[in-house]
């Protein structure tokens, strides 16, 4: 499981570059190494958003670990990536 938050510095059309910075949990009682060794797919109600390019790889232990690392998210789907914006923002 992964918590982070996630600044977006630049956006362009369908692309946006990010900054992320959070926890992994939940990983086990081993020492790892967690890779991202191809494109993340983001998916919202079962409708892929788009991809994330590979994060650097997280070093994990004691079940914990920090992600941190720059990232190009490129929307696929602008419409579902809209709805998913929009519930996002009227969240509390």
């Amino acid at each position: 499981m992964i918590n982070a938050c996630v600044l977006i510095p630049y956006w362009y059309q369908q692309t946006m570059f990010m900054e992320l910075k959070g926890s992994l949990g939940n990983a086990g009682p081993f020492h790892a190494t967690v890779s991202y060794p191809e494109p993340i797919r983001v998916f919202y109600n079962g409708t892929l958003l788009g991809e994330m390019d590979p994060l650097p790889d997280t070093k994990a232990s004691g079940g914990s670990g920090t992600v941190e690392g720059k990232s190009r998210f490129t929307i696929s789907d602008e419409a579902a990536f809209g709805a998913f914006s929009k519930n996002m923002v009227s969240k509390e």
